[in-house]
C-alpha cells in the first residue's frame, strides 16, 4: 500500500504539464480578480491618487455652499455602493473559484505531483490568499469610505437645517421689529392726534368761557343801566308831582296873601285916614290908592294863576323831557341790547369760523399728513429703486466674478478633462491592447490546451498502450499478479480523467478570463457614467450655490431697503413731529393775538363807555355852570317889572310918625317898607311917575320859574309872631335886603327852583320888562304898561 501511495504522489511528465496548466490558470485568475478589484476601486480612488501625486485638486475640497458638497456626498455614496456591490460579486466570483480549485485540488490529490509543481501549488496557494486578503481590505476601505461619506451628508444636511434655521429666525426678528417700528409709530400717531384733539378743546372751551363771561358782563350792565333808567325815570315823576303840587300850593297862598294884604291895607288906611283926618283929596288918593292896590291884587292874582299854569306847563314839558330821555335810553339799552346781540352773533360767527378754521386746519394737516405718507412711500420706493439697483450692480458684478471663477474653473476642469480623456484613452488603448494579447493569449492558450490535452490524450493513449504493452510484456516476463494489473489500469484511468478534467478548467479559465474582461469593460463604462454624474452634479451644485449667492443677496438688499425705509419714516416722523409742534405753537401764538384783540376790543369798549360817560359828565358839568350863572345873576338881580332901589338912596319925606304895621304914607304915595326897600305905588294911574321906582308886586317874581314863588319865603304865623319891625303882621320877610322880597339861594333850593333845567333869563322876561341890561343897571323903563293894562 505504501508503494501505491507513493507511486500515486510522485509526478509523472503528464502530471507536470496538467500541474503547470492549472497553475497557469489560477494566476489568470487571481491577476484577473486583481485587476477587477483595481477597476473597480478604480472609480473612487485612481484619478483622487493621480492628483495627489501631481500635486492637484480635483474636486475644490472647499464649496461656496453646502449643495456642492451634499450632492457629491451623495454621488460618492452611491458610486461606493455600487463598487461594494462590485466587490461583493469579484469576492463570489474569487470563492467560487477557490472552490472549484479546491475541487480540483482533491480531484490532484490522487495524482502524484513533483516536488516543483507543489511548490507551484503552494506558491498559487499563497497568491490566491494574498487576493482574498487584499479583496477584505478593499471591502473594509470602502466601507470606512461609505461611512465617512454617510456621516458627511448627514453633518452637511445638519450644517444645511441649522442654516436655515437661522434665516428663518433672522426673518422673524425683521418682521417682530418692523412690527414694533409700526406700533410705535401707530401710538405716537394716536398721541399725537388725541393732544391736538385735547389741545383743540381746551382752546374751544376757553373761546366759549370767555364769550359766555362777556355776554353775562354785559347783561349785568344792560340790567344795571335799566334799573338807574327805571329809577331816574321815577324820580324825575316824582320831583314833576312835587314840584306841580307846590306850583298850585304856591298859587294859592300868593292868591289868599294878596287878599290878606289888600284888607289889612284897605282897613289900616280906613283907621288911619279915621284918625287923622286927611281931606276929600286925601281921601280920594287913598280910593285910588285902594283901587290900585286892588288892580294889583287882581294882577297878582292873575299872574299867580299865569305862574301856576307856566309851572304845571314845565311840570309837563319836563315830564315829557323826562319820558323822551326814558324813551332814548330805552332805545339806547334796546341798542346795547341789539348790539349784544349782535356781538353774541358775531362771537357765535367767530366761533364757528374758528371751529371751521380748526376743521380745515384739521384736513389740511391730514392732507399733509397724507402727502408726508406719500413722499415717504415714494422716497422708500425711490430708496427701494435705488438700492435694487445697488444690489443689481453688486449682483452683476458678483456675478460676473463668479462668471470669471466659473470660467477659470470651467477651462481648467476642461484642460484637466482633457488631459483626463487623453490618458482614459491612453489607458483604454492599453487596456484594450492588452485585452486583445490577452484574449489572443487565452485563445492561444486555450487552443494550446487543447492542443496539449488532445496531443496529452493521445499521449496518456499511447502511453497507455504502450504502458500496457510493455506491462503486458513485463507482466509476461515477470508473471505480475492480477492486483497489479488493476492498479495500473487504474492510474491510467486517473491520468485520463486528470487530462479531461484539467481541459475543462482550461475552457472554464478562458471563460472566466473572458468574463473579467467584459466585467472590467462593463466597470469602465459605469465609471465614466459616474464621472459624468459627478460633473452634471457638480454643475448643478455649482448653480445651486449661484442662486443661492443671489438669494442671499437679494435678501440682503431688502433687508438694506427695510433699514433705509424705516430711517425714511422715521425722519418722515420727526418732520412731520416738527411741523405739528410749529403748527401748535402758531395756534398757541393765533389764539393769544386773538384774545389781546379781544381784550382790546373789550378795552375800546370800556374806553367808548367811558369817553361817552365824560362827555355825559361834561354836559352836566356845562349845565351845572349855565345853573351857576343864572344863579348870580338871581343873586344880584330881580326879574320884576320895576328897578331896583335901594332903601338907602329912596327919596323920602319927613318921616311921620310909626305908622301902624309899619306903613307910612308919602305924599301920593303909599310907601310899605319892607326890610328897608320902599315900594312906590302910584297915586292916579297905576303907572311909576317920572323918575319914580318901586319894588317888586305882591306875588311871584316875573322872570322866575313858576314853579317857585317868593311868597314862599314868607310864614304865614300868628301876628307878631316872629314879625321883624316894621313888616305887616303875619308876614315874616326873609333877611335878604338886596331883593324885595328874598328866597331860598341854597343849591337844594336853587334846584328846586329850577328844575334840573337853568331857564334863559331874557326869554322869562315880559314884554314890558325892557332890556335885561337896564333892569340890572337900576334905570328906569320907560315904556311900561299901566295897572290896567297888565290887569288886562
Amino acid at each position: 500500500m505504501e508503494r501505491d501511495s507513493a507511486r500515486l504522489l510522485r509526478p509523472t511528465g503528464d502530471d507536470e504539464s496538467v500541474a503547470e496548466e492549472s497553475t497557469t490558470s489560477m494566476t489568470e485568475i487571481v491577476s484577473t480578480l486583481l485587476s477587477g478589484l483595481c477597476g473597480c476601486c478604480g472609480a473612487l480612488g485612481y484619478q483622487k491618487a493621480e492628483a495627489e501625486e501631481k500635486g492637484m485638486d480635483l474636486v475644490p475640497v472647499e464649496r461656496r455652499t453646502s449643495g456642492a458638497k451634499a450632492v457629491r456626498a451623495v454621488l460618492e455614496a452611491e458610486d461606493a455602493a455600487e463598487a461594494e456591490a462590485e466587490v461583493a460579486r469579484m469576492a463570489e466570483a474569487a470563492r467560487k473559484a477557490a472552490a472549484d480549485e479546491a475541487d480540483v485540488e482533491e480531484e490532484r490529490s490522487v495524482i502524484e505531483l513533483t516536488p516543483e509543481e507543489a511548490e507551484r501549488a503552494r506558491a498559487d496557494a499563497v497568491e490566491a490568499a494574498a487576493a482574498a486578503a487584499a479583496a477584505a481590505a478593499a471591502e473594509e476601505r470602502l466601507a470606512a469610505r461609505t461611512q465617512e461619506a454617510q456621516l458627511t451628508v448627514e453633518v452637511e444636511a445638519a450644517r444645511v437645517v441649522a442654516a436655515e434655521a437661522a434665516a428663518r429666525a433672522e426673518e422673524e426678528r425683521l418682521a417682530a421689529v418692523a412690527e414694533r417700528a409700526a406700533a410705535e409709530e401707530a401710538a405716537r400717531v394716536a398721541e399725537e392726534e388725541a393732544a391736538a384733539a385735547a389741545r383743540v378743546a381746551a382752546e374751544e372751551a376757553a373761546i366759549a368761557e370767555a364769550a359766555a363771561a362777556e355776554k353775562a358782563r354785559r347783561e349785568e350792565e344792560e340790567e344795571a343801566e335799566a334799573a338807574r333808567t327805571e329809577a331816574a325815570r321815577v324820580e324825575a315823576e316824582k320831583e314833576a308831582a312835587e314840584e306841580a303840587a307846590a306850583a298850585e300850593k304856591a298859587a294859592a297862598a300868593a292868591a289868599a296873601a294878596a287878599a290878606a294884604a289888600a284888607a289889612a291895607a284897605a282897613e289900616m288906611e280906613a283907621a288911619r285916614v279915621a284918625s287923622e283926618g286927611r281931606s276929600a283929596s286925601q281921601l280920594q288918593a287913598v280910593a285910588r290908592g285902594r283901587q290900585g292896590r286892588a288892580k294889583a291884587a287882581v294882577a297878582a292874582a292873575a299872574k299867580a294863576e299865569a305862574a301856576a299854569e307856566a309851572a304845571r306847563a314845565a311840570a309837563a314839558a319836563t315830564a315829557a323831557a323826562e319820558a323822551a330821555r326814558v324813551a332814548a335810553e330805552e332805545e339806547a339799552a334796546e341798542a346795547a341790547r341789539a348790539a349784544a346781540a349782535r356781538a353774541a352773533a358775531e362771537e357765535a360767527a367767530r366761533v364757528a369760523a374758528e371751529e371751521a378754521e380748526a376743521a380745515a386746519e384739521a384736513a389740511r394737516v391730514a392732507a399733509e399728513a397724507a402727502a408726508a405718507e406719500a413722499a415717504a412711500a415714494e422716497s422708500a420706493r425711490v430708496a427701494e429703486e435705488a438700492e435694487a439697483a445697488r444690489v443689481a450692480e453688486e449682483e452683476a458684478a458678483e456675478a460676473a466674478r463668479v462668471a470669471a471663477e466659473e470660467a477659470a474653473i470651467a477651462e481648467a476642469a476642461a484642460a484637466e478633462k482633457a488631459r483626463r480623456e487623453e490618458e482614459e484613452e491612453a489607458e483604454a488603448a492599453r487596456t484594450e491592447a492588452a485585452r486583445v494579447e490577452a484574449e489572443k493569449e487565452a485563445e492561444e492558450e486555450a487552443a494550446a490546451a487543447e492542443k496539449a490535452a488532445a496531443a496529452a490524450a493521445a499521449a496518456a493513449a499511447a502511453a497507455a498502450a504502450a504502458a500496457a504493452e510493455m506491462e503486458a510484456a513485463r507482466v509476461a516476463s515477470e508473471g505480475r499478479s492480477a492486483s497489479q494489473l488493476q492498479a495500473v489500469a487504474r492510474g491510467r484511468q486517473g491520468r485520463a480523467k486528470a487530462a479531461v478534467a484539467a481541459a475543462a478548467k482550461a475552457e472554464a479559465a478562458a471563460e472566466a478570463a473572458r468574463a473579467a474582461e467584459a466585467a472590467r469593460a462593463a466597470e469602465e463604462e459605469a465609471a465614466a457614467a459616474a464621472a459624468a454624474r459627478v460633473a452634471a452634479a457638480e454643475a448643478a451644485a455649482e448653480e445651486a450655490a449661484a442662486e443661492a449667492a443671489r438669494v442671499a443677496a437679494e435678501e440682503e438688499a431688502a433687508a438694506e431697503a427695510a433699514r433705509v425705509a424705516e430711517e425714511a419714516a422715521a425722519a418722515e416722523a420727526a418732520r412731520v413731529a416738527a411741523a405739528a409742534a410749529a403748527e401748535a405753537e402758531a395756534a398757541r401764538v393765533a389764539a393769544e393775538e386773538e384774545a389781546a384783540a379781544e381784550a382790546a376790543r373789550v378795552a375800546a369798549e370800556e374806553a367808548a363807555e367811558a369817553e361817552a360817560r365824560a362827555q355825559r359828565s361834561a354836559e352836566v358839568a356845562s349845565a351845572a355852570r349855565l345853573q351857576a350863572v343864572v344863579r348870580g345873576l338871581a343873586d344880584n338881580h330881580v326879574f320884576g317889572v320895576g328897578e331896583i332901589i335901594d332903601a338907602e338912596e329912596a327919596p323920602r319925606e319927613p318921616a311921620p310918625p310909626p305908622p301902624q304895621h309899619g306903613s307910612e304914607a308919602v305924599g301920593d304915595a303909599l310907601l310899605i317898607d319892607f326890610g328897608g326897600e320902599i315900594v312906590d305905588e302910584g297915586a292916579d294911574d297905576g303907572c311909576l311917575p317920572e323918575g319914580g321906582a318901586f319894588g317888586p308886586p305882591p306875588g311871584p317874581q316875573l322872570g322866575l320859574p313858576p314853579a317857585r314863588s317868593l311868597l314862599d319865603e314868607f310864614d304865614f304865623e300868628a301876628p307878631g309872631a316872629g314879625a321883624a319891625e316894621g313888616a305887616p303882621a303875619g308876614l315874616a320877610p326873609a333877611p335878604d335886603e338886596t331883593l324885595g322880597v328874598a328866597f331860598d339861594k341854597s343849591e337844594p333850593a336853587l334846584e328846586a327852583l329850577f328844575g334840573g333845567a337853568m331857564p334863559d333869563p331874557a326869554a322869562a322876561l315880559p314884554a314890558c320888562a325892557g332890556d335885561l341890561s337896564e333892569a340890572s343897571r337900576g334905570l328906569p323903563l320907560s315904556s311900561c304898561a299901566s295897572d290896567d293894562e297888565i290887569v288886562d
